[in-house]
């Protein structure tokens, strides 16, 4: 199916009770707090101080949510931490991520009204065991390496999404092909989000993640200097023009 084909069915929902107490927009990204908790929960992931968190950056929930600004999600997410709604944190393994953590602040009275199935007691969840995301395998990104990397069964992971990890060396050779994107973490949360919501037939994500980050990469270079631009530089500074960029 056609990438643009799986966005026209890409749907999203809200409680009616929900958003007659906190707005529409607060209330749709209501329902993808409790869609992703409820799925944590369930599988004995993410659990902090005896909540069930998941994570993401503004950025990339603007992604999800196009209709909505990157600075109105900050300021809605703000706003449901003021409320009592939600808790944020920081459980990122990795030293330089600082992608923000959610949690609901009463998990069981928002997980109840979710209207899903949620096939686990919450007593029977595992107490601190979270292994910082554990995304569907992707085997160009599947090898070594570093101590400040985030560990996923024995193997070392320096990016850790839903359906992206990206080993060190990886994510090292990025920083250097891609050097114009501000913070390659947050770079990656957006496409690790999007590509969740439009999941790969062949489960495999290295060289989509690529052609994302190189337009991101485009996107924020400076732009280039015109011819003329390069001879009224070289004459004012005596330069040679052609050793311009």
């Amino acid at each position: 199916m056609a990438a643009k084909e799986k966005e026209k069915q890409m749907q999203h929902h809200f409680d009616i009770e929900v958003a007659a107490e906190y707005g529409i927009e607060a209330a749709v990204l209501i329902n993808h707090f409790q869609f992703w908790i409820v799925k944590n929960a369930a599988s004995g992931k993410h659990q902090h101080d005896g909540r069930t968190w998941t994570y993401n950056t503004a950025k990339a929930y603007a992604v999800l949510f196009p209709y909505m600004s990157e600075d109105k999600i900050k300021r809605l997410l703000r706003k449901l931490e003021e409320l009592g709604v939600l808790v944020s944190g920081n459980h990122n393994k990795s030293h330089y991520d600082r992608t923000k953590w959610y949690a609901f602040k009463d998990e069981d009275k928002w997980l109840k009204s979710s209207g899903q199935k949620f096939p686990i007691d919450r007593a029977e969840l595992p107490d601190g065991k979270d292994e910082s995301a554990r995304p569907i395998p992707d085997n160009n990104t599947d090898n070594n390496t570093d101590k400040n990397s985030i560990t996923d069964s024995g193997k070392n992971y320096a990016f850790v999404g839903e359906v992206i990890r990206l080993n060190q060396a990886d994510f090292d050779k990025w920083l250097t092909v891609y050097p114009h994107i501000p913070n390659l973490v947050t770079e990656l949360r957006s496409a690790d989000a999007y590509f969740a919501e439009h999941p790969s037939r062949d489960g495999k994500y290295y060289y989509r993640a690529s052609e994302w980050l190189k337009k991101a990469n485009n996107a924020a270079s400076p732009p280039k200097m015109t011819e003329w631009e390069k001879l009224v530089i070289a004459h004012e500074g005596g330069l040679d023009p052609s050793k311009l960029r």
